[in-house]
Formats: structure tokens, C-alpha cells, sequence
């Protein structure tokens, strides 16, 4: 990455020029942003100022602010100047006349299992085909036919077109984020050929972080941060957001406050804080999150998330629910509410809904672990382990260093008899940080199902010292107290009575296992006083602590 220089702001300058005459808004928008936030002023940047425009493109560009992309299209074939602006803007209406009539059916019906495609596509490919042939395309012809192919599902020659967008403009941001959904391998992101532009490392990144690689996107992002460009939000909020999928959720949540304290108007990304601040269960600052957006900008898919958590964690499921079909309406692209409003059809015992939600989720970004866990959670709520199996394995190639995936492999394989795989799991789950704190548990209780006592005692004895260490949460209750009753067991089997008794002192603590604390204090009583006999083998018998569980 090269230092801030003059061709960044000039860079930045020119798309915004650039994206905003041919409305493509969002990344006019982002290029204003990284102008206004840059640190200080580079000498030497020149602003491009945009050039003249015909009367067909001015009124067509005002038709297209006001959503009347049929009449702009119309005004357009009319300009008797059709060089590649007006070209451009002739097919790019188009395109979102179709995407404006298919969004619109799609609002219409109520079975959600029936799809419609942009009728206007087929046309614009042979429409575009014939003018590369004809005359040839710039980049944002390039870009605009890569759109056309991915809606028609070609995604090869959509993910060419792009990088030929790139090749011929490297400071256009939309074709690289573009290039950036259609790649599903670092593998794949090493053979891109694609310039060595000061966007690319913005690139590698975004690619990083959608292929769940979050240390390495934190890393490069950092990097940035540090070469010159600060403390931009757009750069911030990709890093709470990775963090946020490392379960960091405390500098998570700092990332978040600190961009919503920079712009408390920007909606990007705050429904990734919302989930967050669901996740912590922090129940005040998430309806004062909704209540703010909602009185800000409420037909905005992002609200619409917000206020869906924000139903959600107050146990209101419907209300939650119809609140992420209505950011689905907004956005059917959103993935990420697909997979919200599963949960809520989850939590509703409408197993057939949510199921049909996780999979439009997965059918827009395969990558997305949480729709493959859902549809694990679904089938294991069923009792179909084989299928959650299957779903569960698709969700660890997603995130394979997540232990929650690691410990729902292991519950399949255990429901299935598969003891040694099981087994496996729960132990690779506790060595790469176990999330969720239940990875001993389980392990030690599959190691009491082989009667392998010893084992048992030593994972339980490695949980008791990780939630000490670690402080103990709410879940950890339960495990406690079973742990104390089969350990108090397990020392008076073996004969150590000062660590039984230590124990059955702790299952008086709680109201589930007082009565076995009290049979367990009587058993050391009675050990205690009785006679040593000659026969008794167990003196020389240390209990595993500290030894490891050999997988």
C-alpha cells in the first residue's frame, strides 16, 4: 500500500464525478464519505468537474431520482449524441425498470416460494453483446453488463466483465465489490488479475472478510488505517463488524459506538450493531438504537432489522418477524434478514417457513455460515441428525475455527453413536476457544457414557478451572452443579475424601444436587471412620487434574 497521496483524493474525486452523472448513488456516496473524512488536505488533487450534458441526460437523470426508469429510458433513445454516457444510462434504466417490476411482484404475492427474475435482462444481454462487437465498451459498460449476466446466474462471465470494468477504470469501487461477492476462495483470489491499485488492499479486505477470514480483514484493515487514511467510518465499522463475527463483541461494540458518535445519521452497518447489542442482551441501549432509527429513517431495510432484534430479544416473535419481511421487502437481497427472520420462524414452530428463509439466505451468499447453521439447528430440532449433520459440516467449512460449529458436529455425531468423532470434536472445539463454554462439559459426559471416570473427572476439572478463571455466566450454572455431584462421586470412589467432602460442600449450594451433597457429606463420614482395611488398592490413586484427554 503506497502513502496517502494526490491520487487517492483525485481517485475519490473522480468516481464520485463519475458515479453520481450515471446514478450509481451508493458509491458516490461512499466516495464522498472517504473525501470528507480523509485527514488533512494533499496538495496538488484536482477535482474533475463533470462535463456537459445533453438535455436527453439531464431529464433522464431527473427521471431516474424519481424512480421513472421507463421514462428516462425512453428519453435516452431519443438523444441524437449516443456516446458511452448515454448509452450507459439508456441500459442502466432499463435494467432498473425490470429490478423495480420484479421487486414490486415480489411485494405482491404471499407464497414466498415463488421467484421472479428481471424480465428486462435477456434483452439488454443481446442488446450489450452486439454493441462490444460493434464498437467495443468502457469500464462502466463492462460493469453494467457483468450486472446483466449475474442476474442471468452466469456468474463466470459476470466475474470477467467485471474485472474488465476494473482493468479499464482501476478507481471504480463497484466493480471491485462486485469481483468481491463472486469469489469463494483465497485460492480464487490469488489467480484475479486485477491491477495494483491503491483500492486493492479495500479489496482483499472485503474479500477476506466475506470468506469469514476476520483475523486477516482486521489486519488489513489496521494497515490502512495506519498508511495514511485514519479514522474513517467506512473502515471502523468493517472492523467491528469482523470482530462482531469473532464473538469480540466488547471492541465490537466500540467500533459501532465510535462510528455512530462520527455520523449518527449513517445507517450502514448498525444492524450488525444491533445484532451485537441483541447478542449481550443489552435491552436499553437496543431500543434506544430502534427508537433513534426509527424516527430517523423507519422504510430503511437496516431499521427495519434493528427494530426486528429489538422485538426479538423482548420475546415478541411475530412482531419481530414481521418486521424482517419487511426489510426483505425493502431489500430481497438481504441475507442476512433471510436468516433473522428463520429464527423468528424458528422460535414460532413454523419449521417449513423457516426453512425456506435459511435457504433464500444461502442462495444469495453460500458463504454465509449462519444460514447453514440455522438449517442445522431446524433439522436437529426434528430429530433428523443426518440432515442437521450435513448442514452443520457446510457451516464449519464457512467458519472453520468456530467452536460453536465444531460442538454442533460433535452433538450430531454423539446422537448418532459416533463416539470417537464426537469425542474429537468437543476437544478441538475447547483448543481453538471454546465460545460458548460447553465443549468439556459434553466430553466429559460422553467419557461417563464409556464409563471412562477418570477422563470424566478431568474435563470436568478443566471446565471448573476455565469458568474461574474466565468469570461465570448464567449457562454455567447447570455444569456446575453436575459437575460437583460427579466429582464428589468420583473422589469418594476413589477414596480422597477431603476433595469429596470440598465438593459435596458445593452441592449444597445449589437446590438440585443439596440432597446428593448431603448423601455424599454422610458417605465421607462414615469412609472417614471406618476401620483401613489391607485389601484396599486405591492409596497410591491420583486423580487427573491437569492431564490432558487423548484423542
Amino acid at each position: 500500500m503506497p502513502p496517502l497521496s494526490a491520487n487517492v483524493i483525485q481517485d475519490l474525486s473522480w468516481l464520485e464525478t463519475q458515479c453520481s452523472i450515471r446514478r450509481l448513488t451508493d458509491a458516490a456516496k461512499w466516495a464522498s464519505e472517504m473525501l470528507y473524512y480523509l485527514p488533512g488536505e494533499v496538495e496538488g488533487a484536482q477535482i474533475e468537474q463533470p462535463t456537459k450534458l445533453s438535455k436527453a441526460v439531464r431529464m433522464a437523470r431527473n427521471c431516474m431520482d424519481c424512480q421513472e426508469f421507463d421514462r428516462a429510458a425512453f428519453f435516452l433513445a431519443r438523444d441524437p449524441e449516443q456516446n458511452n454516457l448515454t448509452v450507459f444510462l439508456r441500459f442502466y434504466a432499463r435494467y432498473l425498470a425490470g429490478e423495480k417490476k420484479r421487486l414490486d411482484s415480489m411485494a405482491d404475492v404471499t407464497d414466498k416460494r415463488q421467484t421472479f427474475e428481471n424480465g428486462a435482462v435477456h434483452e439488454l444481454h443481446r442488446d450489450l453483446e452486439a454493441l462490444e462487437e460493434r464498437r467495443g465498451m468502457d469500464g462502466f459498460l463492462y460493469y453494467l453488463y457483468g450486472l446483466v449476466l449475474l442476474s442471468q446466474n452466469l456468474r463466470a462471465e459476470a466475474k470477467a466483465a467485471f474485472e474488465n470494468s476494473v482493468n479499464a477504470h482501476p478507481a471504480f469501487w463497484p466493480a471491485w465489490l462486485e469481483i468481491a461477492k463472486l469469489v469463494e476462495t483465497r485460492y480464487e483470489l490469488r489467480e484475479l488479475r486485477l491491477p495494483d491499485h491503491w483500492l486493492r488492499p479495500f479489496f482483499t479486505a472485503d474479500v477476506h472478510q466475506r470468506l469469514q477470514m476476520l483475523t486477516t480483514a482486521i489486519e488489513q484493515y489496521q494497515s490502512l488505517i495506519d498508511a495514511g487514511f485514519g479514522d474513517i467510518p467506512y473502515i471502523i465499522g468493517q472492523m467491528a463488524a469482523a470482530r462482531h463475527g469473532l464473538q469480540d463483541l466488547d471492541l465490537a461494540l466500540d467500533g459501532f459506538n465510535k462510528v455512530h458518535e462520527m455520523d449518527p445519521y449513517r445507517i450502514e452497518q448498525m444492524d450488525v450493531y444491533s445484532n451485537a447489542l441483541y447478542v449481550q442482551n443489552m435491552r436499553v441501549e437496543l431500543a434506544a438504537l430502534a427508537h433513534y432509527f426509527y424516527d430517523v429513517n423507519k422504510f430503511c431495510p437496516e431499521t427495519c432489522c434493528i427494530v426486528g432484534n429489538y422485538y426479538s430479544l423482548r420475546g415478541e416473535h411475530e412482531r419481530a418477524a414481521l418486521y424482517f419481511q419487511r426489510a426483505l421487502k425493502l431489500d430481497p437481497k438481504c441475507a442476512g434478514a433471510w436468516t433473522l427472520v428463520g429464527h423468528e420462524f424458528m422460535e414460532l414452530k413454523n419449521t417449513s417457513a423457516a426453512c425456506l428463509a435459511y435457504h433464500h439466505a444461502l442462495e444469495i451468499d453460500k458463504k454465509d455460515f449462519r444460514g447453514w447453521y440455522g438449517l442445522g439447528q431446524m433439522y436437529d430440532i426434528l430429530r433428523m441428525p443426518a440432515y442437521a449433520l450435513y448442514y452443520y459440516q457446510q457451516a464449519h467449512k464457512c467458519r472453520p475455527d468456530d467452536s460453536r460449529m465444531i460442538v454442533a458436529l460433535g452433538d450430531m455425531y454423539s446422537k448418532q453413536g459416533r463416539y470417537a468423532e464426537a469425542q474429537k470434536c468437543f476437544w478441538k472445539a475447547h483448543t481453538v476457544g471454546d465460545i460458548e463454554r460447553t465443549a468439556l462439559v459434553r466430553l466429559g459426559k460422553l467419557f461417563e457414557k464409556e464409563q471412562d471416570n477418570d477422563q470424566a473427572a478431568s474435563c470436568y476439572m478443566k471446565y471448573l478451572k476455565q469458568i474461574e478463571k474466565q468469570g461465570q455466566g448464567m449457562e454455567d450454572v447447570n455444569n456446575q452443579y453436575n459437575c460437583y455431584r460427579f466429582l464428589a462421586k468420583y473422589c469418594l470412589d476413589k477414596d480422597k475424601y477431603d476433595e469429596a467432602h470440598h465438593f459435596a460442600q458445593l452441592c449444597l449450594d445449589y437446590d438440585s444436587t443439596k440432597e446428593d451433597g448431603k448423601t455424599f457429606l454422610k458417605k465421607v463420614t462414615l469412609a472417614r471412620n471406618k476401620p483401613p482395611s489391607s485389601t484396599n488398592a486405591a492409596d497410591g490413586d491420583q486423580m487427573q487434574v491437569d492431564g490432558g484427554v487423548p484423542l
